[in-house]
């Protein structure tokens, strides 16, 4: 994916677990997989996390966003790729 610093991007994510929520912690990443900082994970709501993606400070540069869910000893994980061009 592909965005300019002026848009504003909204992150939604589904997660579906049996009874209890998870605990999500997510990062944002340079290329290298270095963490630049963690992102202020709201509540989920009907299931669904929806935040919002600073995109608007960051440089031309490929980034990644991180999420981390854990439930107990079970934990998953997912990297996302994105590209923010001028």
């Amino acid at each position: 994916m592909r965005f300019r610093p002026t848009e504003r991007v909204l992150v939604e994510l589904e997660v579906q677990t049996p009874g209890e929520m998870p605990q999500i912690k997510v990062e944002l990443l340079n290329a290298k997989g270095d963490v630049l900082r963690g992102l202020d994970v709201p509540p989920l709501t009907g299931g669904k996390l929806r935040m919002p993606l600073p995109v608007g400070s960051l440089a031309n540069s490929t980034y990644v966003l991180k999420v981390e869910a854990a439930l107990g000893e079970q934990s998953a994980e997912q990297w996302v790729a994105f590209r923010i061009a001028r």
